[in-house]
C-alpha cells in the first residue's frame, strides 16, 4: 500500500502568478494574465500575504529588483569634462577647470613677419669703472693748480749716428714746448744707428706716439724694462738681461 497521490491545484496557478514588487523596502503581490498583461493589485491580498511572502522570499528574487542607484548623465560631446574631473559621493561634478593644453589651444597667438634683413648682434661689453678721464683745460699764467708731472719712459731708435743728444731736445721743444729728459743708450753689440731714452709726462703720450710726430724713418715704441725686481729697487741679473746688456 502506498500513500495516496497529491493532486495539484494547476487552475489556480496557471491563472495567477506571484511577483515581487519593490516599493519602499515593502514587498507586494501582483496578479498577471495568460497573455501577460499587467493586472490591478488587490488590496486585499496584500496585507493579508505580505508576512508570508517575506519569509518565502529567495536570494533570487532579491537580486532581480536591485534597488536603483542615482546616476549623471554626461554627454561625451562636451569638450568641458574631462578623465580627471573628480566625481563626489552624489557622482556630481565637482571641479570644472581647464587644463592648461586647453588655455594654450583656445589663446591667441601673434604670427612673427618674416624678415629676410640681417639682425646685428652685438654683446654687451664691459665697463670699466675705475677708468677716468682727463682735463683739457688751458691754464692761465700765474695759476699754480695744474696736474701732476710723472714721468714715463719711451724708446727711440734707427737715429743716425750725426745727431746729438741736443739736437733731439731742440726738436722737441719746438713741438711741444715740454722739456725732456733724454739718456743714451750704449749698446754691447755696436750697430749702424743710435737709441735713445726719453722720458716724457705721463699724460702727453698719446702725442708722442703718432707717427706724424717723428721725423721719417726714427722708430719708437713704449720703453720695457726686462730686468727683474727683487726687495725693491734691488735687480737680479740673469742670463737673458746680461744677453741683451
Amino acid at each position: 500500500m502506498g500513500l495516496p497521490p497529491i493532486t495539484k491545484d494547476t487552475d489556480k496557478n496557471d491563472n495567477q502568478n506571484i511577483c515581487l514588487i519593490s516599493e519602499d523596502r515593502k514587498y507586494k503581490t501582483s496578479t498577471f494574465s495568460n497573455e501577460g498583461s499587467f493586472c490591478s493589485l488587490n488590496s486585499n491580498t496584500m496585507t493579508q500575504q505580505e508576512p508570508k511572502l517575506t519569509a518565502a522570499m529567495t536570494h533570487s528574487a532579491q537580486l532581480s529588483k536591485p534597488s536603483a542607484i542615482p546616476t549623471t548623465i554626461v554627454n561625451r560631446s562636451d569638450k568641458s569634462v574631462r578623465h580627471t574631473a573628480y566625481l563626489g559621493e552624489n557622482n556630481t561634478m565637482m571641479s570644472n577647470t581647464k587644463t592648461i593644453a586647453e588655455i594654450v589651444r583656445e589663446g591667441k597667438w601673434n604670427k612673427q613677419k618674416q624678415d629676410d634683413e640681417w639682425i646685428r648682434v652685438q654683446r654687451k661689453r664691459t665697463r670699466n669703472r675705475f677708468m677716468g678721464h682727463r682735463g683739457k683745460a688751458i691754464l692761465e699764467p700765474g695759476n699754480k693748480f695744474k696736474a701732476a708731472e710723472i714721468k714715463i719712459p719711451i724708446y727711440i731708435y734707427n737715429v743716425s749716428k750725426e745727431v746729438s743728444v741736443c739736437d733731439i731736445h731742440a726738436y722737441i721743444k719746438t713741438k711741444t714746448t715740454l722739456d725732456v729728459d733724454i739718456e743714451k743708450i750704449t749698446m754691447k753689440i755696436k750697430k749702424d744707428y743710435e737709441s735713445y731714452k726719453i722720458f716724457i709726462p705721463k699724460h702727453k703720450l698719446e702725442l708722442f706716439m703718432s707717427d706724424e710726430f717723428w721725423p721719417e724713418g726714427v722708430a719708437y715704441r713704449r720703453f720695457f724694462d726686462f730686468k727683474q725686481r727683487v726687495n725693491g729697487n734691488a735687480y737680479k741679473n740673469t742670463e737673458n738681461n746680461q744677453k741683451a746688456i
